[in-house]
C-alpha cells in the first residue's frame, strides 16, 4: 500500500464523516493522519506500519492507525466500506458539484433531506435551497451552474 492510497482513504473517510455531520474533531483527526501519511511519499506503507513508525506519525491516532492496519493487512478498509455503503448515494453524487463541500452537502441533506442530484436542482430551482441558514439566491444559482456542469 502506497502512502497516496492510504492518504486518499483517510480522506474520503474524513469526507464521508462529514457528511454525517460527526463532530469536527473526528473529521479533523482523519485529515491530519492522511496529510501526514501522504508526507512520507513512500511506496509501501507496509514496513514503517511494522516497525512502528505509522503509530509513532504526529497525526495518527488509535482509530487512523486502525484503519491503515487495515489498508496495509488487506488493501482496503472495512471501515471506510461501511461509511461508503451506508452513504446514500446520491449525497456522493453531490460530491462531484464544483464548489459544493461536504459540509454544505450535510446542511442541505440535514435542512431538505435532499438525497440526490435531481433533488439538489429542484431545491435550488424551487427556492427551498435558498432558505437554510447560510445560504441564499447566490448560492443555489451556482449549484444549479454546478449541477448543470456535470450533465
Amino acid at each position: 500500500m502506497d502512502s497516496r492510497t492510504a492518504a486518499h482513504a483517510l480522506s474520503r473517510i474524513a469526507a464521508l464523516l462529514e457528511l454525517r455531520g460527526v463532530g469536527r474533531f473526528r473529521t479533523r483527526a482523519y485529515e491530519s493522519a492522511a496529510k501526514a501519511v501522504l508526507a512520507l511519499d513512500v511506496d509501501d506503507i507496509a514496513p514503517l506500519h511494522r516497525s512502528g513508525a505509522l503509530a509513532a506519525l504526529k497525526g495518527v491516532g488509535p482509530a487512523t492507525l486502525s484503519v491503515l492496519d487495515d489498508l496495509v493487512r488487506h488493501g482496503e478498509s472495512d471501515y471506510l466500506q461501511r461509511l461508503a455503503e451506508d452513504t446514500p448515494e446520491g449525497l456522493l453524487e453531490m460530491m462531484r458539484v464544483p464548489g459544493l463541500g461536504t459540509q454544505k452537502i450535510h446542511a442541505i441533506h440535514a435542512a431538505l433531506g435532499v438525497e440526490s442530484l435531481r433533488e439538489l436542482e429542484e431545491s435550488a430551482r424551487d427556492g427551498r435551497l435558498a432558505t437554510i441558514k447560510g445560504f441564499g439566491a447566490e448560492t443555489a444559482e451556482e449549484i444549479l451552474k454546478g449541477v448543470a456542469f456535470l450533465k
